[in-house]
């Protein structure tokens, strides 16, 4: 795979090129503009994407593992099957992005705003969702085992066939919320949270 420097990276956005397959890993792209931005498969491994504009970006199946995302906008963009284990997204503006079959295990989503979202089946597992904004989210089949939801914003979100084991969700609100029939909410804290 090919790698590239910031400033390569900004001519080949321009010149409208896909960067699919790329190598970007541990590269700085704070503040960069990437709209729009053809960005299948890219590998962004601890690459830092401080306050980066990614509206209407194609991340399908790309690699943003311990990668920095804080303040960054990703409005509209496909995140479908893109793996962002143990990323930092605080702050992040997630709104009506398109997060289905993505992992996010052990994320932090701190005060994130993932207004409308498609999240189906993504996992979340062991996240930081404290403070987060998912109103009207799709979370169909979500896994947020273990997640601390606690102060977040799950209105009028689908739950169907979500996972809750072991999450913290003090505070969190659920007004409007579709669950499956017996679900008990909140979930009971696990062992692990209360040591």
């Amino acid at each position: 795979m090919a790698e590239l420097t910031r400033v390569q990276l900004e001519e080949a956005i321009r010149a409208g090129r896909s960067l699919e397959g790329l190598r970007l890993d541990y590269l700085n792209l704070d503040g960069m503009r990437l709209e729009g931005a053809r960005l299948r498969g890219v590998d962004f491994v601890h690459a830092s994407l401080r306050g980066a504009s990614l509206l209407q970006a194609d991340l399908r199946d790309a690699n943003l593992s311990y990668a920095t995302l804080d303040g960054a906008d990703l409005t509209g963009a496909n995140l479908e099957g893109a793996i962002l284990a143990k990323c930092s997204l605080a702050t992040t503006v997630l709104r009506q992005a398109n997060l289905r079959d993505a992992h996010l295990a052990g994320a932090t989503l701190y005060k994130c705003d993932a207004r409308n979202v498609t999240a189906r089946d993504v996992v979340l597992r062991r996240c930081n969702l404290v403070d987060a904004d998912w109103s009207g989210a799709d979370l169909d089949g979500a896994d947020l085992r273990g997640a601390d939801l606690t102060a977040a914003r799950l209105r009028r979100v689908q739950l169907k066939r979500a996972r809750f084991d072991g999450a913290l969700a003090a505070e969190a609100d659920v007004a409007g919320a579709t669950f499956d029939p017996g679900v008990e909410w909140p979930p009971r804290p696990s062992d692990a949270h209360r040591r």
